[in-house]
């Protein structure tokens, strides 16, 4: 059954996700939490923009602070998203059969980073795939599916399907909620990153003031903000919180 979820924005649907998994649980939850807060600061904008006493001057002026509140508090569901993804990758290597870290192992980790860096450097990015995804070495599948997907050069997608395949392998019975799981978790964030830029573009929320609400989450929330801008202005924030 799939659910439209979406923000009525000036009369308008703005759609958020086309939802597919189970109408419950966190990421749904956080999901259509950010469809209100789009429709919280559309609704606080006709006030502002109705509102007689006010000059355009403040009503500029309320219009950007408008939304902060509402963009921090997705930052917050941007870091609880982080941490269920965590938790979604443990249960996912579990079922995979890959074994985590142990306390005081100091090789495998670095062997990992070794294997990653390998991986990275292959120039067939699709034969890399099709060999993480049969599992025709397992001892690399394992190390890609222990690390960020990055630094094996592998996409987010490539990465939820080299662990979508591995489970199937080892326990074929859970293969398939657990892939739901990941695309809850994906859909998810994706609204989440759709509300906030959303609202961004309702306020007219300046730059500096969207990396201060989205915080740890900027590079994730703010859009076409260069790394190197994005530390400078961090720096700077952290510099007049001191």
């Amino acid at each position: 059954m799939f659910e439209k979820i979406s923000a009525i924005v000036s009369g308008k649907d703005r759609i958020l996700a086309v939802w597919e998994g189970l109408q419950s649980g966190e990421p749904y939850t956080i999901t259509k939490g950010a469809a209100r807060e789009v429709e919280a600061v559309n609704l606080r904008l006709g006030r502002i923009i109705s509102d007689t006493r006010l000059s355009a001057e403040a009503k500029r002026d309320d219009r950007k602070e408008a939304g902060l509140d509402s963009l921090k508090t997705l930052a917050k569901s941007a870091k609880r998203l982080e941490e269920l993804r965590a938790q979604h990758q443990e249960r996912a290597n579990r079922l995979a059969a890959v074994a985590p870290y142990r306390d005081g192992d100091a090789a495998t980790p670095l062997i990992d980073m070794e294997i990653a860096r390998k991986l990275d450097a292959m120039k067939d990015g699709a034969a890399r795939v099709v060999m993480l995804v049969t599992g025709e070495q397992p001892r690399l599948t394992d190390a890609v599916l222990r690390l960020p997907a990055f630094l094996s050069g592998l996409s987010d997608a490539e990465h939820r399907r080299i662990a979508a395949a591995a489970i199937e392998r080892a326990n074929p019975e859970q293969s398939r909620l657990i892939a739901q799981e990941a695309e809850d978790l994906n859909a998810a964030g994706n609204a989440v990153q759709k509300a906030f830029r959303l609202i961004v573009e309702l306020t007219g929320a300046e730059l500096v003031a969207q990396v201060a609400a989205a915080g740890e989450h900027a590079a994730e929330l703010v859009r076409n903000l260069h790394p190197d801008a994005l530390k400078i202005m961090q720096a700077r924030l952290a510099g007049d919180a001191a």
